[in-house]
């Protein structure tokens, strides 16, 4: 068997986590082999489940990316291409709120005419962040206040895609959960933080990462949410999950539901875990 973890250019390697989760599965005689999704030469039809891991900047190339999903659209992809059409844009997130999920407070902006400062100021908000609706790793969010709000900026972004504003949270100094599923099964939990002073928890930006053991209640929100999120889809459960959210009143309230390509931060219990699930599949 063999099956392809895509990843990017400057990941041909794969990330260490997924090189133990392609270890595992090498010893189970599944040989998995880097595949960067935007390479003219890699041949899809060969493998036997193409698994979406790494493809950090489909943002930055959205129009390629979204014209790759459609050559590879009918192939054993996972997680499945309707589900990443869905996840590919962070306006799901309205979805999940209809659904009633808790999210963190968000105002979408259609229209360059939508002043970000009076959005500040209806909601109470000192500061925010203006986020691209498909974007990654924090790439393209703008801190603002309510005296630094540009509208030509707002106008521009818009001109790139959809857009959407959110408070700063104290909250998120005391870490963003990432709580892990595999299959629908819950796996394992990382909290992330932020460096001295900031608020982006990804490592490129000073961020840390610690295993934590997550409570049962903690767990059970989160899958509640990840199964609004496949039965709104229609969907099996999905291969892999990542559910990202802060503690806020006791509540977890959900920031983003990676089914993308989110790090699965896999130790060797959590890789085994993973490897379990794509045997399934196959």
């Amino acid at each position: 068997m063999n099956v392809a973890f895509v990843t990017y250019q400057k990941l041909s390697d794969l990330t260490p986590s997924d090189q133990l989760a392609a270890q595992v599965l090498a010893q189970r005689g599944i040989t998995v082999t880097p595949a960067i999704w935007d390479d003219p030469t890699v041949d899809w039809n060969a493998f036997d489940q193409i698994i979406l891991r790494s493809m950090w900047d489909y943002f930055i190339y959205p129009d390629r990316f979204a014209q790759w999903i459609d050559q590879v659209a009918d192939l054993p992809v996972q997680n499945p291409i309707s589900v990443v059409r869905w996840n590919l844009d962070k306006r799901y997130l309205r979805d999940l709120m209809g659904l009633g999920i808790p999210i963190v407070p968000t105002v979408w902006i259609e229209d360059p005419r939508q002043n970000p400062r009076l959005i500040m100021e209806e909601y109470g908000w000192e500061r925010a962040l203006l986020k691209p609706t498909v974007s990654g790793g924090a790439y393209g969010i703008q801190r603002i206040t309510r005296e630094n709000v540009d509208p030509q900026r707002v106008t521009a972004m818009l001109e790139q895609g959809g857009l959407m504003i959110q408070p700063e949270l104290n909250e998120i100094q005391q870490g963003e959960w990432s709580l892990l599923f595999f299959n629908g099964q819950y796996s394992h939990a990382v909290i992330k933080y932020p460096p001295t002073g900031g608020i982006f928890v990804q490592s490129q930006h000073g961020g840390t990462t610690e295993s934590i053991i997550a409570d049962s209640t903690l767990i059970e929100q989160a899958a509640v949410i990840l199964k609004s999120a496949e039965m709104y889809l229609n969907t099996r459960p999905l291969l892999y999950a990542r559910v990202d959210g802060l503690l806020i009143d006791g509540v977890f309230t959900l920031m983003e539901l990676e089914v993308l390509e989110p790090h699965l931060f896999l130790d060797q219990v959590g890789a085994e875990r993973f490897a379990d699930a794509i045997q399934a599949l196959i």
